[in-house]
């Protein structure tokens, strides 16, 4: 008899610590998984700062390994993660293929239990056969997003990484506070918007200029910030390449330019650095000299002082909300005067992540 209370104790525990859950992914995609994930595979390395405020610094040893997109795109955020966690220096990456997608025979060596992508890589996943392929190997894969519909599916897409790691408490924490924010943000917008242009990727190619945010990304936080984008209906949603005669001829009240440290991924990147551990005077050196671009300094945006520089991954990142305080703090002045996003980030760090706060992710003109 104590030998069968034993057994039935051992099975009721191991059932405790796994179960299969089904869990609906941003794509609506019913996905059945064995949570909490031992071995996921992070097909965008970024989101390590998602899995960090929905499940905390532990769960970070729950990964199989990720993609190269930090070393390319974010090198700062990885450097900030390996200072805490050097460990994280031993996972396995996957360089993405030319196409955009993973040899599945290499992902499929790391052995994960689940993959987790973006919901704007689906059509590609799916037509490259990648997606096909995993799941015909029984390995669930889930599709988040911070890009698109940004304060809808920012918290669902944390709702879910709760799920997938059984810490549901530390994402209904994480959504709790994100609408907070967003409600505080919308409430004092005031009714007259702001004329802006957005530009993507200022610099990174060098001298180049200029391509133009359309509704989407910066676009969508740009209006949740009480600004009119003034392109936003007349180029595709993910944005344009504009002549800076035409720029000229829009004359904006205020320009915002995006950037970030992308010297590894192109030696002659002239872009703004900013990001984790970035100081702000060169950064803001940096802005200045790409609005010296090609006839831009007689924009009156820029004669005005009124240019931004803005961290480019808060595009894709959970921290989405504190782009959009810095941007109504800009645009607005007055209605947000007691507003300090830099300190409100840095406490978020505090509470939700294992890193620090600490850096430049935004500068305006002086």
């Amino acid at each position: 008899m104590r030998i069968l209370l034993l057994v039935v104790t051992l099975v009721l525990s191991v059932a405790a610590q796994a179960q299969t859950r089904i869990i609906t992914d941003l794509q609506g995609r019913p996905v059945a998984v064995n949570t909490p994930v031992k071995r996921l595979f992070l097909a965008d390395a970024r989101d390590i700062l998602a899995v960090d405020i929905a499940a905390g610094k532990n769960h970070l040893s729950s990964l199989s390994g990720w993609s190269d997109t930090l070393a390319h795109y974010a090198p700062d955020l990885e450097a900030a993660y390996l200072d805490v966690m050097p460990e994280l220096a031993r996972l396995p990456v996957l360089p993405k293929s030319k196409d955009g997608t993973f040899v599945v025979e290499n992902l499929l060596a790391l052995s994960p239990d689940a993959v987790l992508m973006h919901k704007s890589s689906y059509g590609l996943m799916k037509s490259s056969n990648l997606l096909p392929q995993l799941e015909a190997a029984g390995i669930p894969v889930i599709f988040i997003d911070f890009r698109s519909d940004m304060t809808e599916n920012t918290p669902k897409s944390i709702q879910i990484l709760g799920e997938l790691f059984d810490t549901q408490d530390r994402a209904d924490a994480f959504t709790e506070y994100y609408q907070l924010k967003l409600a505080a943000l919308r409430k004092r917008l005031p009714e007259q918007a702001a004329s802006v242009l957005i530009e993507s990727n200022a610099g990174l190619f060098g001298n180049e200029c200029c391509k133009l945010y359309g509704r989407t990304g910066f676009g969508e936080l740009a209006a949740l910030a009480g600004g009119n984008n003034l392109v936003s209906g007349s180029i595709p949603a993910n944005g344009a390449e504009s002549s800076v005669e035409n720029i000229l001829h829009l004359n904006p009240q205020f320009y915002v330019l995006t950037g970030a440290d992308w010297k590894q991924y192109n030696r002659r990147s002239e872009a703004v650095s900013l990001g984790y551990g970035a100081p702000s005077e060169p950064a803001r050196k940096e802005m200045n000299a790409l609005m010296n671009r090609q006839g831009l300094a007689s924009l009156e945006a820029v004669k005005s002082q009124r240019v931004m520089a803005v961290y480019h991954n808060f595009y894709n990142s959970p921290l989405n909300i504190f782009a959009a305080e810095a941007l109504a703090a800009f645009f607005h002045p007055q209605a947000f005067s007691d507003l300090n996003p830099q300190a409100e980030m840095i406490s978020f760090h505090q509470r939700f992540t294992a890193i620090s706060g600490a850096g430049t992710f935004w500068v305006t003109a002086q």
